[in-house]
């Protein structure tokens, strides 16, 4: 409190005026938070930018977030389904990842984290102890939380997952979910803009008809394959498809190629098998030695004959890590048309 006299009318008055210290302190200090949390988020997301593509980006996001709250983990889960999983991780040095253990959760199974993303815009706990007793301390207790805060991600108002840090700094906890809701806008973006770039990478290396790798996919297929196993090459002509599209149209014609896609997946697994255009494929088999080569062309031909399709087989094995794909694929070619050829004067 602080008297002030001032003159009015001849007359001395004095006026009482009181001023709030601590309550112009208190504004100033909001307004500075205010301001480092922008500038904050603004920092995260440039670095968060400046990364090759949105999975380096979702994971330099975390690990700013991780950092900055001085977390032990920094996380991000996903539904899938009736599932959801913990799809991205940043851990602080010495803290033993719990990823790989939070696969496919049923959605049940995280009930008690939904409740209270239905009852409030994020989850603050800020000393597990006082929900002993609950699921809820059970489960955080189990993996070492002693304190988290968790916000949701959303698309078009539907929950789809929800990001959190474990074991924050406590002095560090308030206004922190104001932070991570901000963020959460934008890794909800940057979560959309991976699923689009898989979603044409996806298309860009499989056969849209069969479901089958395409031409483009099989060279990083190939290469990634271990240069200690016994390579095999196959090449795959169907028999027969001209006459099948003539006769019968060219969706008897599509039944015939993706069957045909099919039964060499049964042997190989859709993975390793790729369409190169009209009726050629390519199998890729990685055996443990060269006498599994003849018995997984034994299995090709046995169920080519028991689903009715003629399919002319070529093989190449590679025997050195050197050796390159085209010049494999050119053998296997060769050793196709061949074995074609004999088909076709045999009529099979």
């Amino acid at each position: 409190m602080r008297d002030t006299v001032i003159e009015f009318g001849g007359k001395s008055v004095k006026l009482s005026m009181s001023i709030s210290l601590t309550e112009n302190i208190h504004e100033v200090v909001d307004a500075n938070n205010l301001l480092y949390r922008r500038v904050r988020i603004n920092d995260f997301v440039g670095d968060a930018l400046e990364e090759a593509n949105p999975d380096e980006s979702l994971g330099r996001m975390l690990e700013n977030i991780g950092k900055e709250f001085k977390a032990d983990r920094a996380y991000i889960f996903e539904e899938d389904g009736p599932r959801i999983s913990n799809t991205y991780e940043w851990c602080a040095p010495g803290v033993i990842p719990e990823k790989d253990s939070l696969q496919n959760v049923p959605i049940a199974d995280a009930a008690v984290f939904y409740d209270e993303f239905e009852k409030n815009s994020s989850i603050i706990i800020k000393d597990v102890e006082k929900y002993r007793g609950t699921l809820l301390y059970t489960i955080l207790e189990s993996q070492k939380i002693r304190c988290l805060i968790s916000v949701p991600l959303k698309e078009n108002g539907t929950m789809k997952g929800f990001i959190g840090i474990d074991n924050p700094s406590k002095k560090l906890m308030d206004n922190a979910d104001l932070t991570l809701n901000s963020l959460a806008r934008f890794i909800s973006a940057l979560i959309r803009n991976r699923d689009v770039l898989r979603t044409l990478d996806d298309m860009s290396h499989h056969d849209q008809m069969t479901g089958s790798y395409n031409r483009a996919a099989l060279k990083h297929v190939f290469y990634s394959l271990n240069p200690d196993m016994v390579t095999a090459v196959v090449y795959a002509d169907v028999n027969g498809l001209k006459k099948i599209n003539d006769k019968y149209g060219h969706k008897a014609g599509d039944e015939l190629i993706m069957k045909a896609a099919n039964d060499m997946a049964m042997v190989a697994g859709m993975d390793k098998v790729f369409r190169m255009g009209g009726d050629e494929f390519v199998i890729l088999l990685e055996l443990k030695n060269m006498s599994e080569v003849d018995s997984k062309l034994t299995a090709l031909n046995d169920i080519f004959e028991k689903t009715g399709i003629s399919v002319a087989l070529g093989v190449a094995v590679r025997t050195d890590a050197k050796d390159s794909l085209d010049d494999l694929l050119a053998e296997a070619d060769q050793r196709m048309y061949r074995n074609k050829k004999i088909m076709h004067q045999k009529n099979i």
